[in-house]
């Protein structure tokens, strides 16, 4: 199954029900370019120093490749 891709210039009460579809639907989607790439890119410099102590998956579901930093509300003053 391909993850939905939702565009986010839609209106509003069109997003939120595309987003509620594609959870009832798939489990998941991807909202394109929701937040400025500066915020993407602030978030990610404040997550970069726990990359080191990010633990990989270790099941098909978490995915055995993937790392995973978890707690980005405590880590991150830009995420919150």
């Amino acid at each position: 199954m391909d993850v939905p891709r939702l565009r986010a210039d839609l209106a509003i009460d069109e997003l939120t029900l595309a987003v509620a579809t594609s959870l009832d639907d798939a489990g998941c989607c991807v909202v394109e370019n929701l937040v400025a790439d500066e915020v993407a890119d602030a978030i990610a410099a404040e997550l970069a120093e726990f990359d080191d102590r990010a633990s990989i998956g270790a099941s098909n579901f978490e995915g055995h490749h993937t790392k995973r930093t978890g707690s980005p509300l405590p880590r991150s003053a830009t995420f919150r």
